[in-house]
């Protein structure tokens, strides 16, 4: 059994018991252990340094135990006071021992009693078992013999209970068993003495239902078990409510819109809503004549009106028939309205009719006019009558001394609604010529080809110098206020000063 080692690289020196070899064995194995180490230190083995770069490779010789160490990782070591033990057990892979081991080193180094823990890489202490209150130990660093352990305190009490349930500690040391029990109504409790599990808890009947609620109000209860959260609802208007489910605190009214405004005023009278959410107190005020108001703000009851004057004449009138003032405050029912009296002198008007005067005999009417009409004077001693209101929307296209070339010739705004009702074309001289025209809004401005109104038949001049059409066989006659209207020649020849004159009637 190998007792002993070298002093430097550990070489184990074995206890044979016998001699006279065993001497001879140990000189030449120290020698060897000599050899190596002064062969170690001509290859630059130096003593372990602090704050040091090592490369792989480098030897180093222990200044705490003169034992001898190869580097496995470069590394820079540890700065002072850092050991070179302690610089080991923080980096284990740094080092390799050179030797039989450093562990074995390290235990055959040991003194003691107790039980031997390796702190790292060639790094070992002797411990003992240590408890406080609870458990006691025989024999805890096992020098006698194995350590004996043994429940005491309140952990022997616990040892000591021979039935199942829930530990409870009743006094200094003693502790007993017990079971939960749920209440009545409201709570279960599953496994209530832990032996099958942990116990469960469980809220039932009118608790489990609040527990379910997931949202903030004023909790209501809308049957057996049954629970729902409400919130205070405000109407539309008249109402408002601050914290409507009591989560900040209580709920509180208070009125708003038109019963806020009437709830302010202090007089009485009759309520007039006078603007958005804002009232006033009025009174029935009557006018200096015609009639008069009893009770006129409606406090000592409903306010009564009655005619009065004139009023009270013409109410009082049983007949039918035009109505005459004949004096004050009287009035009679007579056929017809004179002209002194600012009436027609007739008892009847055309439907519709304008009314003319004629000096000092009975006003005439006119006939009724059609849509888009105006009134026409008929001049010194005629009536006015209704007549179409007829314009012309003129368009002159001028080639300037040539031939009128094809293509867009120009734009005209049209201010007034209005339907065409017929297109002329008065040229220079003879010749031919199509003028197509195109419409569009002014947001769409400009048309094209796409927006003509004329459809298959164009105003067009053949072999001639003049053309109308009354027809307008497929045209779009409709014009809007703002519409835009694009002249384009499709074809010509010979001519060089053309007018287009579209006559319409004003809608």
């Amino acid at each position: 059994m190998t007792t002993t080692f070298t002093t430097h690289f550990r070489f184990g020196l074995p206890d044979f018991l016998a001699g006279p070899w065993h001497a001879d064995w140990y000189a030449l194995v120290i020698k060897m252990d000599e050899i190596l180490y002064e062969l170690a230190i001509t290859s630059n083995a130096a003593l372990w340094e602090n704050s040091h770069a090592y490369i792989i490779g480098n030897i180093v010789i222990s200044p705490e135990d003169g034992f001898m160490w190869t580097c496995s990782v470069a590394h820079t070591s540890a700065v002072s006071p850092t050991t070179f033990s302690a610089d080991r057990l923080a980096h284990p892979t740094f080092w390799t021992s050179i030797g039989i081991g450093d562990d074995l080193t390290a235990i055959e180094a040991l003194t003691g009693t107790g039980f031997p823990a390796r702190a790292g890489s060639g790094l070992w202490s002797l411990r003992t078992f240590t408890f406080s209150n609870g458990i006691t130990i025989t024999n805890p660093s096992g020098a006698a013999g194995s350590p004996n352990f043994a429940p005491a305190n309140d952990l022997g009490a616990i040892e000591a209970l021979s039935t199942v349930g829930a530990l409870h500690r009743t006094a200094s040391e003693t502790w007993a068993l017990r079971t939960l029990t749920g209440p009545a109504a409201g709570v279960t409790v599953s496994n209530g003495d832990g032996v099958a599990g942990n116990p469960t808890i469980n809220l039932i009947n009118d608790l489990g239902a609040i527990e379910a609620l997931s949202t903030n109000g004023i909790l209501s209860r809308t049957a057996t078990d049954t629970w729902a959260i409400r919130t205070l609802q405000a109407p539309a208007a008249g109402i408002a409510i601050t914290n409507p489910g009591g989560v900040a605190g209580d709920p509180t009214f208070a009125l708003a819109n038109d019963l806020g405004a009437i709830e302010t005023l202090n007089t009485n009278a009759i309520l007039v809503r006078t603007g958005t959410d804002t009232w006033a107190a009025r009174t029935l005020t009557a006018p200096a004549a015609g009639l008069t108001i009893t009770n006129p703000a409606g406090t000592a009851g409903n306010p009564t009106f009655a005619f009065a004057n004139d009023l009270a004449a013409v109410e009082a009138l049983a007949g039918t028939g035009v109505v005459q003032r004949t004096g004050t405050d009287t009035w009679s029912v007579g056929t017809t309205i004179t002209v002194a009296q600012g009436g027609s002198g007739v008892g009847t008007l055309t439907d519709h009719g304008v009314l003319f005067g004629r000096g000092t005999g009975n006003f005439e009417a006119s006939s009724a006019g059609t849509a888009g009409q105006v009134m026409k004077s008929g001049g010194s001693g005629a009536n006015g009558a209704y007549a179409d209101d007829l314009v012309g929307i003129e368009f002159i296209i001028d080639g300037g001394g040539v031939a009128i070339t094809t293509g867009i010739k120009g734009d005209l705004e049209i201010p007034f609604n209005c339907t065409i009702v017929s297109a002329t074309l008065l040229a220079d001289q003879s010749g031919s010529i199509v003028v197509n025209v195109w419409k569009d809004s002014f947001a769409n401005y400009p048309p094209v080809v796409g927006d003509k109104i004329t459809a298959s038949a164009p105003p067009t001049i053949t072999a001639t110098t003049k053309s109308q059409d009354t027809t307008l066989t497929g045209w779009t006659t409709s014009i809007s206020a703002g519409d835009t209207l694009r002249y384009n020649v499709d074809s010509v020849s010979t001519i060089q000063r053309v007018t287009l004159s579209l006559k319409v009637r004003r809608t």
